[in-house]
């Protein structure tokens, strides 16, 4: 039940849109004894309207004026635009229409139905590009592990690759890794020239290290003056006390050569082979 102004004035009755209040004069024989359902011409709203009740008294003059003018502009239009629909017009026997006996949304339920199997086939087709991103996440993730697991093996075994395989030294060496097939390695030293009361002196200060996990026999080292051309012009070597380096430790040499060559300014060094 909605809601109705009803005032009578010559058997004519005025409705209220119940959602913008526009009002509207029709006649009570148009709504006839039973009620019908109208539409409000201005904001297609539409609503039922009960039959006329006992006569309530007669609105103000001011207030008829205002409705009439209103309803002067407006009952045409609302007669004119409705007469084909029985909730639109006024003078006909009030019938029902599709607003009171809806039809099943046929259409909208195929589109419900195919929305589902496109939101199926969407589903399915996103855990197969899942799926398809696993298998090449594996197929770079194996060699990875693979190449990883090497690096490990090859820097923890180093020494020992380095003792067996002599040519993977400078590699290990470019890479900033101290190894020799030895396991041990001799720093760069350092040289100096003093003068004494017996002549020149070179003073050489040195170290070797062991690079590995286990204790190494400790060889001389061998050190050779050269000439500007690059040709060795002497040679000496140094003993050390110790015979055995323990691992990963290392020891300080010191050595001296009286009255070297005038010629020789370059120093090479090494250690001594280790006899099997």
């Amino acid at each position: 039940m909605s809601k109705c102004s009803s005032t009578l004035k010559k058997n004519l009755m005025i409705l209220t849109c119940p959602k913008c209040s526009t009002r509207y004069m029709a006649k009570e024989s148009a709504i006839g004894p039973n009620g019908r359902t109208v539409r409000c011409a201005k904001c297609s709203n539409a609503w039922f309207v009960s039959p006329p009740a006992e006569e309530l008294g007669t609105p103000d003059d001011l207030q008829l004026q205002d409705i009439e003018r209103e309803s002067a502009k407006s009952i045409d239009s609302v007669l004119s635009k409705d007469t084909q629909s029985p909730t639109k017009a006024f003078g006909e026997t009030p019938a029902f229409t599709s607003e009171d006996t809806p039809e099943p949304d046929i259409q909208g339920a195929s589109l419900a139905a195919r929305g589902a199997d496109a939101l199926m086939r969407d589903k399915v087709e996103a855990e197969k590009r899942r799926a398809r991103q696993r298998v090449i996440l594996m197929i770079w993730f194996i060699p990875l592990l693979f190449i990883f697991g090497l690096c490990v093996v090859l820097f923890v075994a180093r020494e020992s690759i380095a003792e067996r395989f002599p040519a993977s030294v400078p590699y290990y060496n470019a890479m900033n890794i101290n190894v020799s097939h030895t396991g041990l390695k001799i720093e760069a030293p350092q040289m100096l020239i003093a003068e004494r009361d017996n002549g020149a002196v070179i003073e050489i200060v040195g170290k070797v290290k062991n690079l590995t996990q286990k204790a190494k026999p400790l060889p001389p080292v061998i050190l050779t003056l050269h000439n500007p051309a690059g040709e060795e012009v002497t040679r000496w070597e140094y003993t050390f006390e110790q015979k055995v380096l323990p691992a990963y430790s290392e020891v300080e040499y010191r050595t001296e050569y009286v009255n070297p060559p005038p010629d020789s300014d370059h120093l090479q060094f090494r250690l001594a082979d280790i006899k099997r």
